[in-house]
């Protein structure tokens, strides 16, 4: 099995997608989707919905175009941004405090340029 998590979670029970739309796109057409697995863990867990946010984390960067060079800074504010808006929209259509408290920790101790 495994979850798509998107911004309408009409099938939470059988797929969930990370999506993300880069700032010059602005038709809901041009929303990327990438699918997260979750077949192997158990996101009631902590040890699953840590590992169920890392690849959240991985799927939104993945969706927003995949890490910049760090020699183009200038892609990394725009990046960072779109990474942590799919990654909200994404726990918040999960309705997920266990994922949203885990998200938070995760930013308190991470460094990105925004």
């Amino acid at each position: 099995m495994s979850l798509r998590l998107t911004l309408a979670i009409a099938t939470l029970a059988s797929c969930v997608a990370v999506q993300a739309a880069a700032a010059d796109r602005q038709s809901p057409d041009d929303v990327i989707s990438v699918r997260v697995r979750t077949n192997d863990i158990d996101p009631a867990t902590d040890a699953g919905a840590r590992i169920l946010l890392r690849r959240i984390y991985t799927a939104a960067h993945q969706a927003c175009g995949g890490e910049p060079s760090q020699t183009a800074v200038e892609m990394l504010r725009p990046h960072n941004t779109c990474v942590l808006d799919a990654v909200t929209r994404t726990i918040a259509g999960l309705n997920s405090q266990r994922l949203a408290a885990l998200d938070a920790d995760v930013r308190r101790q991470a460094h990105f340029i925004q």
